[in-house]
């Protein structure tokens, strides 16, 4: 039984939150004491969500080899899991360091701690969580256009143009 579709949406929803989060940085928000924890969950545990969503996806991927066209559907989506898995890996890390450090759960170098803290709180995690969320999107719109077809959305024949995939 292909699990895939049932677990993907969940890492879905938690890491475009964190993305939004990250994004729009109203002060209200940035300004309270939950705010940081919040986003590190969002991040940590949709990370770890999307890599069992990864796994599941690799499991139900093996039956496309007969379609060419679809066949390259699938690489591509594979191929923007991989890199959306990348850029929530690295964010999700550096949140975690630094959210344990805090807790008092492990002890890493102070300096390398506030260093990582000053660039979490960075404009420049904006910048990183868009791309993050550019990834995600296009990770998902090729996943659903394998499933529904290429025309199911007005944003899957861009995707699809912009990768040089077949319509």
């Amino acid at each position: 039984m292909n699990f895939h579709p049932l677990i993907v949406h969940f890492p879905i929803a938690l890491l475009t939150f964190y993305s939004l989060a990250e994004i729009l940085r109203f002060r209200w928000f940035v300004d309270r004491p939950w705010w940081f924890p919040l986003k590190a969950f969002l991040v940590i545990v949709g990370f770890l969500a999307a890599g069992a969503a990864y796994i599941s996806g690799d499991l139900a991927g093996g039956g496309f080899q007969n379609d060419p066209q679809l066949s390259a559907v699938v690489e591509a989506h594979e191929l923007w899991a991989k890199i959306t898995l990348g850029i929530y890996g690295i964010i999700g890390a550096a949140y975690f360091i630094v959210f344990l450090t805090r807790e008092g759960f492990m002890l890493f170098p102070s300096m390398f701690v506030a260093s990582l803290s000053r660039v979490l709180d960075n404009r420049f995690m904006s910048v990183l969580a868009l791309l993050a969320l550019s990834a995600i999107t296009i990770t998902g719109g090729l996943g659903g256009s394998i499933t529904y077809g290429p025309r199911i959305d007005p944003f899957i024949p861009i995707i699809y143009a912009v990768l040089g995939l077949p319509l």
